[in-house]
C-alpha cells in the first residue's frame, strides 16, 4: 500500500509552527483553508494531549521586502522599507537616542 505523495505547499504548511497561547506546547497544523492571495487560515491543535486546546489562526502578507520578479498585476502588495532604511534607522536611535518628549517634564518636576 503506497501513501499519498505530499504536495509542497502540505509540507510548509506543516513546518508552520505555533505555540498553544495556554500552555505553550507547540501546536499541529491540521488544515488550512486559502482564502485570498494574500490570506490564508491554519486550525492548530495543542500537541499536549492534557491541554487539547485547538485554535484557528491566520497568516497574510504585511508588505513586500524585495519585489517579485513576476508580479501578479491583479495583487497590489505595498513595498515596505529597505534593509538600508531600517539600519540607518536603528542606527539613529542608537546614536542620538530616542527622541525625547521634554513637554511634561516641567510638570512632573513642579
Amino acid at each position: 500500500m503506497t501513501t499519498p505523495r505530499q504536495t509542497r505547499e502540505s509540507t510548509q504548511a506543516k513546518s508552520l509552527h505555533a505555540l498553544c497561547p495556554h500552555c505553550a506546547t507547540p501546536g499541529a497544523v491540521r488544515s488550512s483553508r486559502q482564502i485570498t492571495p494574500v490570506y490564508k487560515q491554519f486550525y492548530i491543535a495543542c500537541r499536549n494531549m492534557l491541554c487539547g486546546h485547538t485554535w484557528l489562526a491566520e497568516l497574510h502578507v504585511v508588505h513586500s521586502i524585495t519585489p517579485s520578479a513576476v508580479p501578479d498585476p491583479s495583487l497590489h502588495i505595498r513595498m515596505g522599507p529597505t534593509m538600508a532604511q531600517l539600519i540607518r534607522a536603528s542606527a539613529d536611535t542608537r546614536i542620538n537616542g530616542p527622541p525625547a518628549n521634554d513637554d511634561d517634564a516641567a510638570r512632573l518636576q513642579g
